[in-house]
């Protein structure tokens, strides 16, 4: 069981699972430790854990709508630019 306080600063517990996380063939994270929540629209949320394995960019573009692109394994530059 995962325990967390909520928006409210209430005390909440979730039960907790083990699973393998899948975005393709070639991209497994194995024995992600995951907790159950409900959240409208939301069928996952990405945790740090997993983002820092790779490179995340969040940005605007021409139209000034917000994008986000992540990409594994990182290719561990930091001039954004120079992609």
């Amino acid at each position: 069981m995962f325990t967390f306080d909520d928006a409210l600063a209430a005390r909440r517990t979730a039960p907790t699972y083990s699973v393998n996380l899948v975005f393709s063939p070639e991209i497994v994270f194995p024995n992600v430790c995951v907790a159950q929540m409900k959240a409208r629209d939301v069928a996952v949320v990405i945790g740090m854990d997993i983002i820092a394995q790779g490179d995340l960019l969040v940005a605007q573009d021409i139209d000034g709508a917000t994008v986000c692109a992540f990409q594994y394994p990182p290719a561990r530059c930091t001039d954004a630019e120079s992609k």
